[in-house]
């Protein structure tokens, strides 16, 4: 496998990432996946609607749970 300019430029972005810890580690490794399977960062919006319906399933839970719970 003939290796290219693009790898060359992958290996430096890599190396810089390793330089700096493990916060710039995962945030390289997570632009690399992104590239190598087409897919984009989850946006705020998206992530404000995940967070709703968490919270809104572990409250009703626990108001099932308060609910059904057994007499003492």
């Amino acid at each position: 496998m003939a290796h290219t300019d693009q790898a060359d430029d992958d290996d430096r972005e890599l190396a810089a990432c390793d330089e700096h810890g493990p916060g710039a580690q995962s945030a390289c490794t997570a632009v690399t996946r992104n590239h190598l399977f087409h897919t984009t960062p989850i946006t705020g919006q998206a992530w404000l609607r995940i967070l709703g319906i968490a919270a809104v399933t572990a409250l009703v839970v626990a108001a099932d749970k308060r609910l059904h719970r057994p007499p003492m």
